[in-house]
């Protein structure tokens, strides 16, 4: 939801209880602030006596995907749309899931389902497959949220970077 202001430009609608001033948070415990659920909604900062505005506090993860630039919750699956995972046998040993289900795991690399399955993919596709469905970038942002194995890790970053480098090369 989000409320035009003055200047006309949107903002979001932050819920009151979300908002509080930097004499409630020095007071706030660690523990407290933990309870918050940062992940789920951030925290906003009133600064008023410095005049300096409002400030956020996030959750890193949800600080990290936002600073990489990726959608908030979603990675960008590319063409991997239309794979057919379970023909390729990544879903055998989940049988009631679904090619649409998989997918949707893919668009959230940050949650643990989403690991999972981007773990699946990176170990047991192509990687032509993989680097025609899904932009560089991206796969670098996903290879920082899935956080595979030091050996799966050091491949793919290896790869990324001659891929990388060639496409440099190319244009120069």
């Amino acid at each position: 939801m989000q409320e035009m202001r003055n200047d006309g430009v949107h903002s979001p609608v932050i819920p009151a209880d979300r908002v509080i001033s930097m004499t409630e948070l020095q007071k706030l415990s660690l523990r407290r602030l933990r309870e918050l659920r940062l992940a789920e909604s951030p925290l906003i900062v009133r600064d008023v006596k410095r005049g300096r505005g409002r400030f956020v506090i996030l959750d890193h993860e949800v600080w990290v995907r936002l600073a990489g630039g990726a959608a908030t919750g979603h990675a960008d699956t590319g063409d991997l749309v239309a794979v057919d995972f379970a023909g390729r046998g990544l879903l055998w040993d989940r049988p009631e899931m679904t090619n649409a289900d998989f997918v949707g795991f893919l668009a959230t690399p940050d949650r643990p389902d989403g690991r999972w399955a981007w773990r699946r993919v990176l170990e047991r596709l192509p990687s032509d497959l993989i680097t025609r469905a899904v932009p560089l970038p991206a796969l670098r942002r996903i290879l920082d949220a899935v956080r595979p194995g030091p050996r799966m890790r050091a491949a793919w970053e290896a790869a990324l970077e001659f891929w990388t480098t060639e496409a440099r090369d190319r244009i120069a």
